[in-house]
């Protein structure tokens, strides 16, 4: 992977084994591979998120202040979707759904989490309002 900022595949989700290796030369470290068994409920707390088994695979940014946790499907063929989370920010979580072929560098994600928190960035698919 020559890009220091993102793992792309366009064509095409990324698989598991792609991960698995590609994302730790964009720093982020894996620190739990599982699956996972995602209730109705909590599918309803993420836009875009559907109910079902996933295999997951969990990631901390060298800073230790954000974790990846990337979904795949049960057989690990693809990746359907990705969340990142502040570690230090209450309620600083970001879903993000079909977005299955790139996994950014975690100092980007760092930063849009931290700009967000402060207001600078507006994510207007993560926000509720009148359908």
């Amino acid at each position: 992977m020559t890009d220091d900022q993102f793992l792309e595949r366009l064509d095409r989700s990324l698989t598991l084994d792609e991960v698995r290796v590609g994302a730790p030369n964009l720093g982020w470290n894996l620190v739990r591979d599982q699956f996972h068994d995602v209730s109705e409920e909590d599918a309803k707390k993420h836009q875009g998120v559907q109910a079902g088994l996933y295999r997951v695979l969990a990631f901390e940014s060298e800073s230790g202040r954000v974790a990846l946790v990337a979904f795949f499907d049960p057989d690990a063929n693809g990746m359907r979707m990705m969340e990142f989370e502040h570690l230090l920010m209450k309620d600083g979580s970001l879903t993000i759904p079909d977005i299955d072929s790139t996994v950014p560098s975690s100092k980007v994600v760092e930063q849009i989490l931290g700009r967000w928190a402060e207001g600078g960035v507006d994510l207007p698919e993560n926000q509720e309002g009148p359908q």
